[in-house]
């Protein structure tokens, strides 16, 4: 039996072309700033947190002069955080994954 090398040469000839990617600043910030999470929001927009100073910066990337606009710097007191929930942009309404209520032995807590 004879075994054509061609379909072990597609997947590498496709994955080649697929590496052409284009690359581009959308914005740098004017000093050097740790970002700890990115997140890409339903409407194409980025929220950034930093590391060192707590602020949540939004960023949209179809702006032709994209800023950096802060939303929120979380306080240094310990307690406070920051979270988040699976809502609709468009009714702000919690999505069916965080409606589903949890199953009663998942809530009990043993002595």
């Amino acid at each position: 039996m004879k075994i054509s090398p061609l379909p072990f040469q597609i997947p590498l000839l496709y994955t080649t072309q697929a590496a052409n990617i284009f690359l581009k600043t959308i914005y740098q910030f004017h000093e050097p700033v740790h970002i700890e999470n990115i997140h890409t929001r339903e409407n194409g927009q980025l929220l950034l947190s930093t590391f060192a100073n707590g602020t949540l910066f939004t960023i949209d990337p179809t702006a032709p002069n994209a800023s950096a606009t802060p939303i929120i710097t979380l306080s240094h007191e310990p307690g406070y955080a920051l979270t988040a929930s699976p809502r609709s942009a468009t009714t702000n309404t919690p999505s069916a994954a965080a409606s589903t209520p949890r199953p009663p032995s998942a809530s009990k807590t043993t002595p």
